[in-house]
């Protein structure tokens, strides 16, 4: 399964912001890639103050990687980190490895586009919930309570492109060898 999309992202205590999304998953293993503009950070992203010349506009990508690690890519200023090797992209089966429950069906309207989507909720770290287009397997919208904190991404439906991915936008970051300070990328090492 490969594709691509721009995303909303929405959280309560943060703002808003689109990302560019891209997802790889075969045989060999699950792979994404965040491409955030400046001033967007996830929490990956936000607090690495190592990396040079770090601002407000600086852009951020989040990369997990072929190679099993995830790294952050600063490509403004040319620098980049390891983040870490037991977190990484969510694999296409991950509805039925955690024993989703249904949760029933939605309205899913975007960019002016009605559509029917279903429901499906995990119970893992976080309560993870997860909507796609009723027949397809394309992606409605992704929510979850981290940290007491309603975080979204919705799917922007007109871009959304299923289509082979190039390899590259998930390889290692080459010479990224430093580890990343960030909170998220810290924690657990």
């Amino acid at each position: 399964m490969e594709w691509s999309a721009k995303v909303d992202f929405q959280a309560e205590h943060h703002r808003n912001w689109t990302f560019q999304y891209y997802y790889l998953s075969n045989d060999q293993g699950s792979y994404s890639r965040y491409e955030h503009d400046g001033d967007q950070y996830d929490e990956m992203c936000e607090d690495n103050h190592k990396a040079p010349n770090m601002g407000q506009n600086t852009p951020c990508n989040v990369v997990f990687a072929t190679n099993g690690w995830s790294y952050l890519q600063y490509p403004a200023n040319g620098y980049c980190c390891r983040c870490r090797q037991d977190f990484g992209a969510v694999r296409y089966n991950w509805l039925d490895r955690c024993q989703a429950t249904y949760m029933g069906q939605t309205p899913i309207r975007y960019k002016g586009r009605d559509e029917r989507g279903v429901v499906w909720q995990c119970h893992a770290q976080f309560d993870n919930n997860y909507s796609s287009i009723i027949g397809s397997e394309i992606p409605g919208r992704f929510w979850e309570h981290k940290n007491g904190e309603l975080k979204a991404w919705y799917f922007n439906l007109d871009t959304y492109k299923r289509e082979k991915q190039d390899p590259s936008l998930f390889e290692p970051l080459a010479d990224c060898t430093e580890l990343c300070p960030s909170g998220p990328c810290a924690a657990g090492r």
